[in-house]
């Protein structure tokens, strides 16, 4: 078994998150120092992978396991540790196995309080017509969250196995028949294009009479970040580190993502300020933190001043630049802790800190402890 490599598994279509997942695992194993082996959807027949598991002994494997999850099951994978990425159904019918799954508790609760603020006079919510977990989940947190501000929400009535066609032509007159202000939450960008057809072919105004939102954001992606629909982008990248984490700590039962920001256009009130700019910000931090990456350098990167662009960051993503940079160093600083045998007092040089002394008083204030002995309750953990 070669413990310096893993196997990246995509198991679903094609999808822009891929690639964000992909890098977060990637990040993960850079301060490992792990070989990442991807399989592609259209290689990831069991034959396929049973012929790289035997030819490469990865000592660990991730599974993205929204649609084939039955077709690799963890006795499929021999000794080999495996977590399962972003399932279409959150419990496992494998007890004790890792997993990572989306926090749609708070997506839901984000695209609320994005909804909120056009002042609507009601909610509407359209599920997945997959009746899955993740979709009842985001769908029940959301009418809590209506009812608790004393406003009715109408649901789309979905029906499994339906085509999309006939949903698509239902979708019109329930559409149409939305009081004025309705706030439209649905539950995939892929939902909300199709509501915002539906509105079109009704003549029912977006954002004039309707507002509307989706989540993951998945035509900023396809369309250059031009879409017209605001979304609740999904932290995927955030998703694929914790899950390349996971193969590093057994028993680490099932970890969660969620929101990285919301990407605001002219769906909720034509307040579009280009998200898709601060996306990309995040993804040069995550990838040139730990090479001395400051808060001044990133802003000089864009258009625009530096206050600017600090408080449209804090806007999209709730925290700071400076927040951000220092979450991602002290993330590879856990790592290189916990797992490898890098000297203490050398650890702030790999994670791009100024000085020891920046990295010893950040790491006590967010675990209470010396890094010594997280260390050590680490390793003890983990070796136990």
């Amino acid at each position: 078994m070669d413990k310096r490599r893993i196997l990246l598994l995509k198991s679903a279509d094609d999808h822009p998150k891929h690639r964000q997942w992909i890098d977060g695992a990637r990040r993960y194993a850079s301060a490992r120092q792990w070989r990442v082996d991807v399989i592609q959807s259209a290689d990831a027949t069991p034959e396929h992978v049973r012929a790289v598991l035997e030819r490469t002994k990865p000592f660990g494997c991730v599974v993205e396991a929204y649609v084939r999850l039955d077709a690799f099951p963890p006795d499929f994978f021999g000794p080999t540790r495996v977590c399962y990425l972003d399932p279409a159904e959150e419990k496992l019918p494998w007890p004790g196995v890792p997993a990572v799954v989306c926090d749609n508790r708070t997506v839901a609760e984000v695209a609320f309080r994005e909804l909120s603020a056009t002042l609507p006079s009601s909610y509407a919510v359209i599920p997945s017509t997959t009746l899955r977990s993740w979709s009842r989940d985001r769908v029940r947190v959301f009418k809590s969250l209506a009812r608790a501000a004393g406003k009715p929400c109408r649901v789309f009535p979905v029906f499994p196995r339906e085509l999309g066609s006939v949903r698509d032509a239902r979708m019109e007159p329930w559409i149409a028949s939305l009081p004025s202000g309705c706030a439209i939450f649905a539950v995939s960008d892929l939902l909300a294009s199709i509501a915002a057809g539906a509105a079109r072919k009704t003549g029912r105004s977006i954002p004039r009479e309707l507002s509307l939102i989706g989540v993951d954001g998945r035509f900023e992606f396809e369309t250059g970040g031009e879409s017209s629909i605001t979304s609740v982008n999904v932290d995927f990248e955030r998703a694929g580190f914790l899950a390349a984490q996971a193969l590093d700590r057994p028993g680490t039962g099932v970890l969660k993502f969620g929101p990285l920001l919301v990407a605001r256009h002219q769906s909720t009130g034509g307040r579009g300020r280009r998200e898709a700019l601060i996306r990309d910000a995040v993804e040069i931090i995550r990838a040139e933190a730990c090479n001395g990456l400051t808060a001044a350098a990133l802003a000089a990167r864009f258009p625009g001043s530096r206050n600017l662009f600090e408080r449209r960051f804090r806007e999209a993503t709730g925290h700071s630049v400076l927040s951000e940079i220092l979450h991602v160093r002290l993330e590879k600083a856990f790592t290189m802790l916990a797992m490898t045998d890098v000297p203490i007092g050398a650890v702030a040089d790999f994670c791009g800190f100024g000085c020891d002394s920046d990295l010893r008083k950040l790491f006590r204030a967010r675990t209470g402890i010396s890094m010594r002995k997280w260390r050590d309750s680490q390793r003890a953990k983990i070796f136990s």
